[in-house]
């Protein structure tokens, strides 16, 4: 995959987390229990900080030169795959 298929693939896939994040706040608008709302803002809050760093090293990547952007790439896959991991285990479940 070309350099601007692959970050056009993974700006859906931000965009995409970022509309399930938005789902989760609307779920928790509903919740009544105050400590579930409270461990969940924090969750999401750490969710939402992590796919924002990813959205800025993403604008970076556009402009790599081509003998850093294999690197550079291989790095952003990994942080892609950990914060989708992350957001899995603290609250995919109520996605």
């Amino acid at each position: 995959m070309g350099r601007s298929d692959y970050v056009a693939h993974l700006s859906d896939n931000l965009r995409n987390l970022g509309f399930r994040i938005d789902a989760l706040k609307a779920k928790l608008m509903g919740a009544t229990d105050d400590r579930s709302k409270v461990y969940l803002c924090g969750e999401i809050e750490h969710l939402e900080r992590r796919r924002d760093e990813l959205a800025e090293k993403l604008r970076a990547l556009r402009t790599q030169p081509e003998s850093t952007w294999a690197d550079f790439k291989a790095g952003f896959q990994e942080e892609w795959d950990a914060l989708v991991q992350d957001f899995e285990e603290r609250v995919g479940r109520l996605a």
